[in-house]
């Protein structure tokens, strides 16, 4: 059954279709969040209006306190809620492979009353200081076991259910992608992540500029088409993880955090960040210049639904229900260019040089 386009956020569209989260960041960080309207003062967000792409970064200017807040930084969650869909992301910059910083890009369930991990949380970007290859992590209740084959990723744990360090269940990207993240990412003009989420399983894929698919660069006049994409490099669900149980409900969640329980934790254990300065906050507080490529550039984020949900789905919000549905593609295309369960991350980082890119979320997000 073909895909329909049901939601384009670029843009304005997307300034306007997520809200600036300004609470105490939930994981310890030393990040400061800024409303809209004071992430656009400061010059964190922007629109390039050749390409409708939109900047979200950081205060890279200024000096602070440890005792700050934090540094100034963005978090965007997303106004709708999904439960299935195919989600294709294109980003021509993520934040750099910066000693300090802990970017992601992800979906949780965000319904009020809810115990997390009820309803699941998935990274489909994340990583932590001078990571380079990406990792993909999901988080839910208990029972929910990721399958043994189906993927090209290297598994590193298949339990997604809660324990005592919350590791979730996490892939890496195979060896023979070398752009997944940061740096590598960056200088390969970006790329696109995609995901398929339906009631058999959650797939995902990456593709670095240079190979992204024909029905993805002319979405969604061809129609996306997944199957022609090869394996996933990343599969939750299946026979021992039921998606409707698990995955529900999800907000889309862009953000760029500093230090807190995974990139600060990791800073004592890895000496090319430890070296640069006594703790992870000493150094994101007197080291702006540091973070002057820590933003994102966010193409767009497409949501797309087979064609008897696309029927069903939200109108758009500056859409009124009686009016024509039409949703205005813009595209960018660039051109080329210290407990145990931290340990146990580490190690895993290590043998899989993800640059200590590990999932190490100590609690729910």
């Amino acid at each position: 059954m073909a895909y329909s386009i049901t939601a384009h956020y670029a843009g304005q569209r997307l300034l306007d279709s997520f809200n600036f989260f300004t609470g105490v960041d939930p994981n310890h960080g030393f990040a400061n969040y800024q409303s809209k309207e004071d992430a656009l003062a400061q010059g964190l967000v922007s629109i390039n209006t050749d390409y409708n792409a939109v900047k979200l970064g950081v205060d890279a200017s200024n000096t602070y306190l440890t005792s700050d807040k934090g540094r100034p930084s963005i978090r965007l969650t997303s106004n709708d809620t999904f439960t299935h869909g195919l989600f294709i992301a294109d980003f021509a910059h993520m934040p750099a492979s910066t000693c300090g910083t802990w970017p992601a890009f992800w979906a949780f369930n965000n319904q009020d009353g809810t115990t997390w991990p009820e309803g699941g949380e998935l990274e489909i970007i994340e990583g932590a200081n001078n990571a380079h290859r990406n990792l993909f992590s999901a988080h839910t209740a208990a029972g929910c076991h990721a399958p043994v084959d189906g993927f090209s990723g290297e598994q590193i744990r298949s339990d997604c259910s809660p324990d005592t360090y919350n590791i979730g269940c996490n892939y890496a990207p195979p060896t023979s992608d070398t752009a997944s993240y940061g740096d590598a990412f960056n200088a390969e003009g970006g790329g696109v992540y995609a995901l398929e989420w339906d009631a058999t399983a959650l797939k995902l894929w990456h593709f670095p500029r240079s190979t992204i698919p024909d029905n993805i660069v002319y979405a969604p006049a061809v129609g996306p088409d997944p199957s022609t994409w090869g394996p996933p490099q990343a599969v939750f669900g299946g026979p021992g993880c039921d998606p409707d149980t698990y995955f529900f409900n999800l907000s889309l969640v862009l953000s760029i955090n500093f230090c807190g329980d995974y990139a600060g934790a990791l800073w004592r254990r890895t000496d090319q960040c430890a070296q640069l300065a006594p703790t992870c906050e000493d150094f994101v507080a007197g080291s702006p210049a540091n973070f002057a490529d820590t933003y994102w550039d966010v193409g767009y984020i497409d949501v797309y639904q087979k064609a008897a949900a696309a029927a069903a789905a939200v109108v758009p919000r500056d859409v009124a229900p009686t009016q024509t549905r039409t949703i205005t593609i813009a595209r960018h295309y660039p051109r080329q260019s210290g407990t145990l369960g931290i340990r146990i991350r580490v190690t895993v980082a290590r043998q899989l040089d993800l640059g200590f890119g590990g999932e190490s979320t100590g609690e729910p997000r």
